[in-house]
């Protein structure tokens, strides 16, 4: 009786570390990187009663740490033409990542924009462009192993790869 007592407790003890594994091996491949590098390319094209208000083409890259209080950044290179004038524009951007909702999306600050000495950009065109919100709520989500999509409540913002 007591081997039968034995041998039901090991059975039992060896099922319940199975799913203690495979539960941990879900969460894991579940949980969001340290960090991120994404790249996209943005095409712009406005129009205004049926003329071309703005057009222009900026190389987006980002190194995000989707963790509260850590700061990632956005780097925008690239050149927009408006009013018949062409402006390069070459600035970073901090983020920082506030709080994950129980939905999946995280709070994330514009902190800032900095400016490097390149960018000819007028603020008055900048704000045509750009979001006069400060806070904003982004969603991580794994498509593949090391591969992740960055979205907003309506699309796909970036496809990132988790940094090595």
């Amino acid at each position: 009786m007591i081997v039968r007592i034995t041998s039901i407790f090991i059975v039992v003890s060896l099922l319940i570390t199975l799913i203690a594994l495979a539960i941990n091996a879900m969460f894991r491949s579940l949980s969001v990187p340290d960090e991120l590098n994404c790249s996209g390319n943005v095409d712009i094209r406005v129009m205004h009663a049926d003329s071309e208000a703005l057009s222009g083409d900026i190389q987006v890259t980002a190194h995000i740490v989707p963790f509260a209080k850590k700061r990632s950044y956005v780097s925008e290179y690239g050149y927009v033409v408006a009013e018949g004038k062409k402006y390069i524009i070459d600035r970073n951007v901090r983020l920082l990542f506030s709080e994950t909702k129980t939905n999946g999306f995280s709070e994330v600050h514009r902190e800032g924009t900095d400016k490097n000495p390149a960018d000819t950009l007028p603020d008055a065109v900048a704000k045509m462009l750009i979001s006069s919100q400060s806070i904003f709520f982004y969603k991580l989500d794994k498509l593949q192993d090391d591969i992740w999509r960055w979205s907003d409540l309506r699309r796909t913002i970036l496809i990132c790869k988790v940094v090595a």
